[in-house]
């Protein structure tokens, strides 16, 4: 490197050092502290967004509620109701609300993963050895889950 180059490389760290302190006190003027105002401006701005919301969540009370209810934190099969439940609200709008490439196969992955439910949760074994059929009915369950837990992607 010549004298000339470490020239230009000074000033051109130098300029950067002063467009950088010209930039933080710019900066330092433009940003202040919300206010009470800004809070209620931002409310005024989502309140179409805040009465849907209302309204979706007391629908998901209202369909929600028996499972939630009679959940108990001991018993596993309550766990796959609130599971089954979720799943029943995906089948019934899932063709209807989405739009993809092979949505109706989704649509139908759904319908093994809540039949698997319904066998686990009212324990509803064929053949003599109950173990084998019930993890066998599992294991689909988990793989279907595993495979389709983010069915659009």
């Amino acid at each position: 490197m010549t004298k000339s180059d470490l020239e230009i490389i000074k000033k051109y760290y130098e300029a950067i050092e002063k467009f950088d302190k010209d930039k933080i006190s710019d900066d330092y003027e433009i940003i202040r502290k919300p206010t009470f105002f800004d809070g209620f401006i931002n409310i005024l701005d989502n309140i179409k967004y805040l009465f849907y919301d209302i309204i979706y969540g007391i629908g998901n009370l209202i369909y929600f509620f028996k499972v939630i209810w009679c959940y108990r934190w001991y018993d596993y099969a309550y766990d796959y109701q609130i599971l089954k439940r979720m799943y029943e609200l995906k089948e019934l709008n899932w063709v209807q609300k989405t739009h993809y490439i092979n949505d109706i196969k989704d649509k139908e992955h759904l319908k093994i993963i809540i039949k698997c439910l319904d066998i686990l949760i009212n324990e509803d074994y064929e053949g003599s050895n109950p173990e084998r059929y019930y993890n066998g009915v599992y294991d689909i369950l988990m793989n279907e889950l595993r495979r389709k837990s983010r069915l659009w992607d």
